[in-house]
């Protein structure tokens, strides 16, 4: 009896509503479930790849992942090293010097199994020295055979001269000698064994070997200094002469500049030329002694030979 507004819903919508409601609920639920149940589970194992990840490992191990843990490093002996532990041998550090060089290394080698052949090397010694007179310095010659020798200014010690270098060929073992070119000069030899004055030298590990002597002047007056070595050749003394070569000897000269007072020059040059002072002394001497005997006697012959034989003066 109800008016035309009050009508009810017919049963069968409502059930399907119900029914999608409630459907609806149960896969909210499910899906709530299956996301705590993927966090608390455990993980899968991934199955290792032969295509190289970004982070150099295998696809699944986790290397190259952000926040993955690293993983052992090799070693040298087939070993791994856990991370975070220094490996086996140090990194060089950058700008570290070099190594020996390659082939000094195999030079001495060869020399050491007894085969002589010739290498190429650099000579450096005083083109000029200064000594003090009645004084002494070192003279210091050294023999570089390294693929990059220093200059010679820094191998050799000139004080206030300076150094020079020449080019030569060498074997494995080399003599040195150093002579005075004349009597003005001493040269000592350092407490090594030699033999007439040459003194034998192997190269160094480096590549050098080194002579030193000592040098006195004894008179103020400059003089020179000859340095040889043997076995050696000048390279470019070799080149336009072909016999240089079986000579094996090669020498190097050095001028000495002999600091002296003018007084110590002065007596030096009186001591040298005294006696030919005295030569000419006495012959300044003994014409001036005739001279004047010449004279003393012609002058009473001049007195007397004033008149004339008629007793008249002339």
């Amino acid at each position: 009896m109800g008016g035309a507004g009050s009508r009810k819903p017919k049963p069968g919508v409502v059930g399907e509503c119900a029914r999608a409601a409630l459907a609806v609920t149960m896969v909210l639920l499910l899906s709530g479930c299956a996301a705590d149940g993927a966090d608390s589970g455990p993980q899968p194992t991934a199955v290792p790849s032969s295509q190289p990840t970004t982070g150099g490992g295998d696809e699944g191990d986790g290397e190259g992942e952000p926040g993955s843990e690293p993983s052992a490093e090799p070693t040298e002996g087939g070993g791994q090293v856990e991370p975070g532990l220094p490996t086996a041998g140090p990194t060089p550090e950058p700008g570290a010097p070099p190594g020996p060089d390659e082939a000094v290394a195999r030079f001495q080698e060869r020399c050491e199994e007894g085969v002589e052949e010739w290498r190429e090397g650099k000579v450096d010694y005083p083109s000029e020295l200064s000594v003090p007179v009645e004084g002494a310095v070192n003279y210091n010659a050294a023999l570089d055979v390294r693929s990059e020798p220093l200059p010679a200014d820094e191998v050799v010690d000139v004080g206030d001269g300076a150094a020079a270098s020449e080019e030569v060929l060498v074997k494995c073992t080399v003599a040195a000698r150093l002579t005075p070119v004349g009597d003005a000069l001493s040269v000592a030899e350092e407490p090594t064994e030699s033999v007439g004055g040459w003194i034998v030298q192997e190269f160094s590990p480096k590549g050098v070997v080194e002579w030193s002597w000592t040098v006195t002047a004894l008179e103020p007056v400059d003089q020179q200094l000859r340095l040889e070595l043997r076995p050696a050749i000048v390279v470019e003394d070799a080149a336009g002469d072909p016999g240089y070569a079986s000579r094996n000897l090669a020498s190097f000269t050095t001028d000495v500049t002999v600091e002296a007072s003018l007084l110590h020059r002065t007596a030096y040059w009186f001591e040298v030329n005294w006696p030919l002072i005295v030569i000419i002394a006495t012959a300044v001497g003994a014409g001036t002694l005739a001279v004047v005997t010449w004279w003393r006697k012609i002058r009473p012959r001049r007195k007397a030979g004033v008149r004339t034989t008629d007793g008249r003066a002339t």
